[in-house]
């Protein structure tokens, strides 16, 4: 039998090496935490991109943005702006459910603010997402109390939930 003479990568170290090839920016500060988007960028950059936005799961104790990676690489070689978002969760920041639904409905606000300097089309927003994220999103499409300014509010154009914690 032979040893493993190199173990694989894990943990916050994992989280670097799949995510070096995005371009990560704060989205938003609250509560004094700085909150991340990971931007995979298509190779052929257009004008009024789509946009598919992802928010991971994790029962609002945990999870990480890096569960979608895979996905944003496959969205954003077939044209669209991927982002995957990390949101406050109890584990890593004390936050509640509540907490991560703001943020998530904060997070599609932005892209929508910042659609001119990001090339995409602020009307076509797509947020798949699992668990708690799920909830999250659906609850930013369908809750009656959504953020917004005088141009734009928190809603997407489509979910797609995956093991959504909803009945």
């Amino acid at each position: 039998m032979n040893p493993t003479t190199h173990s694989p990568v894990i943990g916050a170290e994992r989280d670097l090496e799949l995510l070096k090839e995005a371009d990560s920016y704060v989205y938003t500060e609250v509560d004094g935490h700085k909150l991340q988007a990971h931007f995979f960028l298509p190779e052929e950059r257009k004008e009024n991109m789509p946009v598919i936005a992802f928010f991971h799961g994790g029962i609002w104790d945990n999870g990480s943005p890096t569960q979608f990676v895979p996905q944003c690489h496959h969205y954003a070689h077939r044209g669209m702006l991927a982002v995957t978002f990390e949101y406050r969760t109890r584990g890593k920041f004390n936050g509640s459910p509540e907490d991560s639904v703001h943020d998530i409905q904060s997070a599609i606000l932005r892209l929508r603010q910042n659609h001119h300097q990001l090339g995409i089309d602020p009307d076509r927003i797509v947020v798949m997402a699992a668990g708690a994220g799920a909830y999250g999103a659906l609850c930013a499409a369908m809750h009656p109390e959504v953020l917004s300014d005088d141009d734009f509010d928190s809603r997407p154009q489509a979910v797609i939930a995956l093991s959504a914690i909803v009945n």
